[in-house]
């Protein structure tokens, strides 16, 4: 599994840039294949059909309503608009 890195931050060598993640068609990233930056806000849709508003921590998924029966299956960047 790759982590995407920020390009500013020398981090892990596994790590690629959102723009190097495989998107489907509906702009969904696979969980198991990459996870997001950590702490960078993302939809996270689960394997009960529900879409969360969560962040990657590192080492898990984390969002106040993501229960612990959830798993993460797609995630997708949440974008500020000004």
């Amino acid at each position: 599994m790759k982590q995407v890195g920020d390009i500013r931050s020398p981090q892990v060598v596994d790590m690629i840039l959102y723009a190097e993640v495989a998107y489907d068609e509906n702009g969904w990233a696979d969980a198991k294949e990459v996870r997001p930056v950590p702490f960078d806000l993302v939809y996270m849709k689960t394997d009960k059909e529900k879409i969360r508003v969560g962040w990657w921590k590192g080492d898990n998924w984390f969002s106040l309503r993501l229960k612990p029966s959830e798993n993460v299956l797609r995630w997708r960047r949440k974008e500020e608009h000004s």
